[in-house]
C-alpha cells in the first residue's frame, strides 16, 4: 500500500508513474463515486462522431515533500457544469496536437500555469459524461513546487489546492444531496473536504487516483 503521510515527494512520484503504466482500475474504481442514476459506460457503443472529447490535467503539486492536487471551482454560467468543482482542462480544439495537448493549454489558459514546470506521469481512464456528452481524457502531471495561478475569471471562481492524504481520508467520500441547474435534486457520492462538494466525474477521477496510490 502507497501511503502519502511522511513520504518524500520523489518516491511518490516514481511509484505513481510506475503504477500508471499498468492496467488501469478504471470502473472498478469509478463505481465508488458513480452518480446512483448513471450506468457504467459501454465505451464499444459510443458513436464517437456524435459526442464532444475534453481533457483535464490532475496536476500534483510538492507542497513540503506532500503532494496536494489542484482543483478548480467553475463560474456560475448557463451550462451542465455551472458551479462544479473540476480538474483544469476543456474541449479539444483543433489545433491540439492530441489530448494531452488540450489538458495542458486549457490548464495554461484557465490557471496561469506553464507547461514547462510540469511533468507528465500517464493518463488515468477516460470517461463519459452523458449530461453534457463529453467523453473526458485525464492525465497526471506533477511539478517539484507549488505554482503561482491566476485564474481565468470568465471561467474560473476559485482555484484549491488539497493535500492528498486529507483528500483521501475514509470519511471523505460520503453521499449528499446536490443540486443540477435544472433545480432537481439528488444524493450522490461526494469528497467533502475544506467546504467543497466534489462529484461527478472529477469524483471518479479522484476515485481511481486513490485506489492507484493507494493499492
Amino acid at each position: 500500500m502507497l501511503k502519502t503521510t511522511n513520504l518524500q515527494f520523489q518516491e511518490f512520484s516514481q511509484t505513481l508513474r510506475i503504477k500508471l503504466k499498468q492496467p488501469l482500475p478504471g470502473e472498478i474504481a469509478h463505481k465508488n463515486a458513480l452518480p446512483p442514476n448513471r450506468k457504467a459506460t459501454d465505451f464499444s457503443a459510443l458513436n464517437h462522431d456524435q459526442i464532444k472529447k475534453a481533457a483535464v490535467l490532475v496536476l500534483i503539486e510538492n507542497n513540503n515533500n506532500q503532494p496536494q492536487v489542484v482543483l478548480i471551482l467553475r463560474t456560475t454560467y448557463n451550462g451542465t457544469h455551472s458551479g462544479q468543482v473540476s480538474f483544469p482542462g476543456g474541449k479539444r480544439e483543433k489545433e491540439d496536437v492530441d489530448f494531452l495537448d488540450t489538458a495542458l493549454r486549457e490548464s495554461e489558459e484557465e490557471i496561469g500555469i506553464s507547461r514547462s514546470d510540469l511533468q507528465v506521469l500517464g493518463a488515468l481512464s477516460p470517461i463519459y459524461i452523458p449530461p453534457s456528452n463529453f467523453l473526458v481524457y485525464p492525465f497526471v502531471a506533477i511539478t517539484n513546487k507549488v505554482l503561482d495561478k491566476v485564474p481565468e475569471e470568465k471561467e474560473v471562481a476559485g482555484i484549491y489546492s488539497l493535500a492528498l492524504d486529507q483528500l483521501f481520508a475514509f470519511d471523505t467520500l460520503r453521499e449528499t444531496e446536490i443540486s443540477y441547474g435544472s433545480g432537481l435534486k439528488v444524493k450522490v457520492p461526494a469528497f467533502h473536504i475544506s467546504n467543497l462538494k466534489i462529484w461527478g466525474a472529477t469524483a471518479m477521477i479522484i476515485s481511481e487516483l486513490k485506489y492507484i496510490v493507494t493499492k
